[in-house]
């Protein structure tokens, strides 16, 4: 299957919904690390920042291959106030994250340049 040829709608629509996800969790941590005086614990968020960075540019990537502009919905997460509670927020969006790539991987079966940029993902 060639990559440029239009993807079925679901797929779009979960890649989208993935994008949206991914760049929600771009939006929290700058707000987390205002608020946190600790070294270690900044460093770690930093690097999380940068990991759903990456994560966002290969989507935005695999949907500009496959001849489509990514669509956001604003986020809907508020800042968390105790380390735990950002810890988990962040847990609990990158569980779902994950389950929508599983999504995309079945919309996506037989379409290996599809299921490649996915798990490059």
């Amino acid at each position: 299957t060639d990559v440029s040829a239009p993807p079925a709608a679901r797929l779009l629509a979960i890649l989208n919904e993935a994008l949206t996800e991914e760049c929600g969790l771009l939006y929290l941590p700058p707000q987390h690390l205002a608020q946190i005086d600790d070294e270690e614990v900044r460093r770690l968020l930093k690097k999380i920042v940068r990991e759903e960075l990456r994560h966002s540019e290969k989507l935005a990537e695999l949907l500009s291959r496959l001849g489509r502009t990514g669509t956001l919905r604003r986020p809907r997460r508020k800042p968390r106030y105790l380390l735990v509670e950002m810890i988990e927020t962040h847990i609990r969006c990158e569980k779902k994250a994950i389950a929508m790539y599983r999504r995309a991987e079945e919309e996506a079966a037989n379409q290996p340049e599809i299921e490649t940029a996915l798990a490059e993902i």
